[in-house]
């Protein structure tokens, strides 16, 4: 044999092992994200299949690919031609199916169960402050701070915390004291630029609920989107206590403002961020524009209005008023729904203005995604398929039942970490973690009483147990 024929058989064998590399990435990718063996034969099919850029592996960086490497050379590799006349189609199936084979039997996110999902620690805080949910979950809080770290970079932690230190002093803001104690408890920096970032996405939704058991009147949907891993993993809910009366706080340790909760017997509410308002014809200035505005602003952030209004607001009302009166610092979309008959709406708001679109019990539910739909402006939506999502929900509304069961895409997708469902007049909620793989975490489903009742139950597994606040 010459050496120009092993030269050509070495770099085809060169050429095989990258196109291995390739695919077993892409069909990992495929399997993070929830495709399972159907999607990643349907992909496998595409012509354009072995010269896609490398997908993704959400979650897992490239664990999977590398795993599946040796195998898509062996399978994959242009140059074998022990197969005969079978086609090259034939080659990318069995390629395919071998790495969706080893995959299942490697990877412990596929081979974990529903029933070995670990369950969302139910924690009784109280009115105790959140630097006592940082202390009794110290593991948690090392793990999202680690993720953030990756996220964000270390430089950039360090600059954000001066900076949102700043700022917040600079405003007066009534939680800055709380904030403080978070950041000095946490094993380095990243406690006040976490406290102030708001680079989510999320779809909620509000409606009534005729189809549902008596009891139910009204429920909030929604799902919380953000490329930030470990959230999903790490979610608490956290029974916390103040002068409006008891409520959940779906949140994580070091976080001092609420994203989404559940206040028994008064009102269910959550919000998304909102779309970048669209001033020039480019996003740069437009993201500089809005920021000048908030650095000049020195009024509440969204979290820390709902985190006021929870805490505050004793009935859906009360809690409306404060939601559309209250001056921000940044635009945001609510979700707010009650426990009586025509309390449902989301209220789109502007620093100043309060846009509020009603669900009434006869009409049509209203959803929201990361677009403008009521304020009549222009604006950068957020997250994916911002508007599919939202379409997608208010669909789903009129006939999601109890649990989970509604969640779906494009409502959820590689970026969602949350999903909860809550009820305000039975004081019902579910909600479940998720990262990019799926499911992190059990489905918790808990009743929690208005403070007339006797006392809250929850239901994630058949020892479920509140997590006490010191080790």
């Amino acid at each position: 044999m010459g050496l120009g024929n092993l030269a050509s058989q070495a770099g085809g064998i060169q050429g095989g092992i990258q196109g291995g590399i390739q695919g077993g990435r892409q069909a990992g990718g495929e399997l993070e994200r929830g495709g399972g063996v159907p999607s990643v034969l349907r992909h496998a099919l595409t012509p354009e299949f072995r010269f896609r850029p490398p997908a993704l592996v959400y979650g897992a960086e490239a664990k999977t690919g590398d795993l599946l490497a040796g195998a898509g050379s062996m399978v994959g590799s242009p140059n074998l031609t022990a197969f005969g006349a079978l086609s090259n189609i034939v080659h990318q199936v069995l390629f395919i199916v071998f790495c969706a084979t080893t995959y299942i039997i490697f990877n412990p996110v596929m081979s974990n169960s529903p029933e070995n999902l670990p369950e969302i620690p139910v924690v009784d805080l109280g009115d105790r402050p959140p630097a006592a949910l940082v202390a009794a979950q110290r593991e948690r809080a090392a793990a999202l701070l680690a993720a953030a770290r990756q996220n964000f970079t270390l430089p950039l932690l360090i600059a954000g915390d001066a900076a949102c230190r700043l700022w917040l002093a600079r405003s007066n803001n009534p939680y800055w004291a709380e904030i403080a104690e978070v950041a000095a408890s946490l094993p380095g920096p990243g406690g006040w630029i976490l406290n102030m970032s708001h680079e989510w996405a999320c779809t909620s939704g509000v409606a009534a609920a005729p189809h549902l058991p008596e009891g139910a009147e009204n429920h909030l949907l929604r799902a919380l989107d953000w490329r930030m891993p470990g959230l999903g993993e790490n979610l608490l809910a956290v029974r916390r206590r103040g002068p409006g009366g008891p409520w959940v706080d779906l949140t994580w340790p070091g976080f001092v403002g609420t994203i989404q909760g559940l206040a028994p017997g008064r009102f269910a509410a959550a919000f998304n961020q909102a779309p970048l308002h669209r001033r020039t014809r480019l996003f740069a200035a437009d993201w500089a524009l809005q920021r000048r505005r908030f650095w000049r602003s020195r009024h509440l952030p969204p979290a820390h209005l709902l985190r006021r209004v929870f805490d505050q607001a004793r009935d859906f009302a009360e809690a409306k008023s404060l939601l559309c009166r209250t001056p921000l610092a940044l635009p945001v979309i609510y979700a707010l729904v009650g426990p009586g008959p025509g309390e449902a709406c989301i209220i789109e708001r502007l620093e100043d203005q309060a846009f509020v679109r009603e669900a009434h019990p006869d009409d049509a539910p209203v959803a929201a995604a990361n677009h403008w739909q009521a304020t009549g402006l222009s604006g950068y939506p957020r997250g994916l398929e911002s508007e599919k999502r939202s379409a997608r929900l208010a669909e789903t509304l009129p006939q999601a039942g109890g649990g989970l069961d509604w969640l779906a895409p494009p409502v959820l997708n590689e970026l969602t970490r949350l999903a909860l469902r809550a009820e305000p007049a039975s004081g019902r909620l579910w909600v479940q973690g998720y990262e990019a793989y799926g499911p992190a975490t059990a489905v918790l489903e808990l009743t929690e009483t208005s403070p007339v009742d006797k006392g809250p139950t929850e239901k994630a597994s058949a020892d479920s147990r509140p997590a006490a606040l010191a080790h």
